[in-house]
């Protein structure tokens, strides 16, 4: 079974943490949580309409917005199945968050299910009623209220997102928002160039190179995911062109 559990705490506060940058160019860097992240994805779906067996923006039914909402946050995703899912996640006690899921029994057993986006809403591929297709709707509705199972968690939630614009000339910014050690940290990468490029990302601990991995960004492969778990210390992250030139470099302080 696909395990998609991030052994990472979760943090009391607020899901979008504060991003503040000695630069002028901090347009380049933000920053925000994983849960949230999931929720932004989902909503680039609505709109889209049902089709059963499908999971893309041109039609998908309720697990596979699931499948095409993790797949495209983390490169990889859940079962496929809303069975899958259901088995897959840990229960949720009390009141979900924002990126659990949710799941209903509409047709008998556990047939439906929705990215909880908070507020008592959830986002869905609905398949009949007033609406259908990716449409947002309330746990408070008789409908869904009645049918209600409950919420699983695939990802323990805490994880910061760095996302990183490829600029057009070189650019240095310094992350003053707290990173935790052991944390997993994502690093998103976009590239709104229409033309795609080789692109290089190395993480450094001090003067140590701890990773240098190449992706391919631009139009056809709009973003690229990669993390890792940084220790304690002053990190840099650098992002090159297939030069080898520097284009943007992130500076921040893991302490703990």
């Amino acid at each position: 079974m696909f395990n998609l559990r991030i052994t990472i705490c979760i943090f009391l506060c607020a899901v979008v943490f504060t991003l503040n940058a000695q630069s002028k160019d901090s347009a380049y860097v933000q920053s925000i949580y994983l849960q949230e992240y999931i929720v932004q994805k989902a909503y680039d779906y609505l709109g889209t309409p049902y089709r059963y067996g499908d999971e893309s923006k041109k039609g998908t039914d309720c697990s596979g917005l699931i499948y095409a909402v993790y797949k495209d946050v983390l490169g990889t995703a859940p079962a496929r199945s809303v069975t899958g899912l259901y088995k897959a996640g840990r229960e949720v006690k009390g009141t979900p968050v924002p990126g659990d899921l949710v799941f209903f029994n509409t047709v008998g057993g556990i047939s439906h299910v929705g990215i909880y986006i908070g507020d008592h809403k959830f986002i869905h591929a609905a398949s009949q009623g007033p609406k259908t297709g990716v449409i947002t709707s309330s746990l408070e509705e008789k409908y869904y209220k009645t049918r209600y199972l409950g919420a699983k968690r695939l990802l323990d939630y805490g994880a910061p997102v760095l996302k990183l614009k490829v600029p057009d000339s070189p650019r240095t910014a310094k992350l003053l928002a707290p990173i935790t050690p052991g944390i997993p940290l994502y690093i998103y990468i976009v590239n709104s160039s229409k033309e795609p490029e080789l692109l290089t990302v190395q993480a450094q601990r001090g003067d140590e190179l701890f990773f240098s991995k190449n992706i391919r960004s631009g139009d056809t492969y709009q973003y690229s995911m990669l993390w890792f778990t940084p220790g304690k210390g002053n990190w840099t992250i650098i992002l090159k062109n297939k030069k080898g030139e520097d284009l943007l470099t992130l500076k921040f302080t893991v302490e703990g």
